[in-house]
This record gives C-alpha cells, sequence and structure tokens, in this order.
C-alpha cells in the first residue's frame, strides 16, 4: 500500500543556477508491506521534471515504526531530496543509527 505523504517543488532559482529550464516537482510517499502479521514500512519519492520525464525510487522494509518513516520522509521533503541522492542518504542514516 502507498499513502500520499506531500511534494515539494524545487526552488527556480536553484534549478536555473543548474541549467535546469523546466519546473521539478518531488512527490514523497509512505509504502507499507504486511507479511506474516508484520507491517514493514518504507518510502517511494517520485521526481517529475515537466516537459521532459519522471525518475521514481522505491526503497522498502526501511523499518517496522511507522512514526520512524514518518520522520524519515518529513526530512527528506524538507532537505527537497530526490530520487538521484536518495538511496545514498537512506543507507547513510540506517547506517548511523
Amino acid at each position: 500500500m502507498k499513502t500520499f505523504f506531500g511534494e515539494v517543488y524545487i526552488n527556480e532559482r536553484e534549478l536555473e543556477e543548474e541549467g535546469i529550464k523546466n519546473p521539478i516537482k518531488v512527490e514523497y510517499y509512505k509504502t507499507t508491506n504486511e507479511e506474516k502479521g508484520e507491517k514493514n514500512y518504507g518510502i517511494e519519492i517520485i521526481k517529475k521534471e515537466y516537459r521532459i520525464h519522471e525518475d521514481k525510487i522505491q526503497m522498502d522494509k526501511l523499518t517496522k515504526e511507522e512514526n520512524e518513516i514518518e520522520e524519515l520522509i518529513n526530512l527528506l521533503k524538507r532537505n527537497e531530496v530526490t530520487t538521484i541522492g536518495a538511496k545514498d542518504i537512506i543507507e547513510d542514516i540506517y547506517k548511523n543509527m
């Protein structure tokens, strides 16, 4: 199951500095999987670069704690993390826990 958790639009000035001409929206979702009566939570991040293409990354079974995954998604949203760096950032966060 996938639950919409919010979206951010990347700052236009930052995009211009990088030479990107089209708006970018990043959507964040909480994923829930249930196996053998246990719930596992993960995230899905979708980056939409308008008029060009869409990127997506999904990482399941990151935690069994719903509040932990929600805190992670909020952190990613606040820092405008896109699909490109998401995997490395999430792995670093869980490595240091």
